[in-house]
């Protein structure tokens, strides 16, 4: 796997996994540490997607970690592996990466693999759970990214970029709609003047 077509955050998001799945004596990484890593990530994108779809990040994690709990366990040895099941959510990421024409590979195209992982997995149980489909991350990424593409390998900061000027300009929107016309108030200025005389 050649790291350099993954974006930092995703990159230390497989790194994270890795770790994780050493410090828990794991044989292999499977897409239950990811989603751990990536649901914990500080200032990352997957926790403000799954915000967005009313998914708490840190009960997603709490989720993963108690199916983390089950895997059995191997002392001594080598560095876990990747484990199939990993490799294919990877392999997925890649896809749609590609598919929204993206240069690197995102933290937000490996939450959409283990959103498409299909299957009784604990990965895919603990998304449900919390009503995340691929579907409802792709409306979620819209609202976060808009139009933006990755096009290297700091995309977040673009993203809250936008997110702010998306935030301010909602403001300014929900603000003005708020505030009535000039003719409207002129015309309700007048009613409780008439009113008076």
């Amino acid at each position: 796997m050649n790291l350099n077509t993954f974006t930092e955050k995703a990159q230390e998001a497989l790194l994270g996994s890795q770790e994780l799945a050493s410090e828990l004596h794991h044989p292999q990484i499977e897409p239950e540490h990811l989603l751990t890593v990536l649901a914990e990530q500080p200032a990352g994108v997957v926790p403000e997607v799954l915000r967005k779809m009313a998914a708490d990040p840190a009960a997603v994690a709490r989720g993963a970690r108690a199916a983390l709990a089950s895997q059995p366990q191997a002392h001594g040895g080598s560095a876990p592996a990747l484990s199939p099941r990993l490799g294919a959510v990877i392999d997925t990421a890649r896809r749609e990466a590609e598919r929204l024409k993206d240069e690197f590979v995102s933290t937000e195209h490996l939450l959409l693999g283990l959103a498409a992982e299909t299957g009784r997995t604990a990965a895919a149980r603990v998304l449900a759970e919390h009503g995340v489909t691929k579907d409802r991350v792709f409306e979620a990424l819209a609202s976060v990214r808009g139009s933006q593409r990755v096009t290297d390998q700091h995309p977040e900061g673009k993203y809250q970029a936008l997110e702010r000027r998306t935030t301010r300009s909602s403001s300014a929107s929900l603000a003005s709609a708020r505030r009535p016309s000039s003719k409207a108030w002129r015309s309700a200025s007048c009613a409780a003047t008439c009113r008076r005389d």
